[in-house]
């Protein structure tokens, strides 16, 4: 759902712009060359096209750490299936037997929080004038509601 808004907001907004090219690079940096990205849209594709991954789960207890619990996609489940793009692949042949569900999404929740932050900072930059004229009106809103309030 968030690749779908921010990609129409782009698309709605910048399309054709000077900003254009820039987003696009960042997309290609960030989505299409990245083996964690393609690996989590493949993923996708294979547990709604094939089957759910063969996962699972451990639980542990230590005495100085206490308890502890992690669950994992079993990589020889995924390696066989003959759809996983290139990069994809690439990132599943990095792993070990076992791959880490929590590190994986905190490594795709990095990429994708890292790209919204950039996207908003680029609007903001290209929308500075407006919002600087927007916060001047809402200044000077506020006062002319003050003065009519007190009256």
């Amino acid at each position: 759902t968030l690749i779908d808004h921010t990609r129409k907001l782009f698309q709605d907004e910048y399309k054709g712009t000077d900003f254009e090219e820039e987003y696009n690079n960042k997309i290609n940096e960030l989505f299409v060359n990245s083996s964690v990205s393609k690996f989590i849209q493949d993923l996708r594709n294979y547990s709604l096209h094939r089957t759910l991954p063969i996962t699972s789960a451990n639980l542990s207890f230590n005495r100085e750490s206490g308890m502890s619990h992690s669950v994992h996609l079993a990589k020889e489940s995924l390696i066989g299936w003959e759809k996983w793009t290139k990069k994809a692949l690439e990132y599943l042949n990095n792993q070990g037997d076992e791959i880490s569900l929590l590190q994986l999404i905190k490594e795709y929740t990095e990429i994708v929080i890292g790209f919204q932050k950039w996207f908003q900072e680029k609007q903001y930059e290209i929308h500075s004038d407006s919002l600087k004229e927007l916060e001047k009106l809402q200044e000077e809103y506020n006062i002319l509601y003050k003065q009519i309030k007190l009256n």
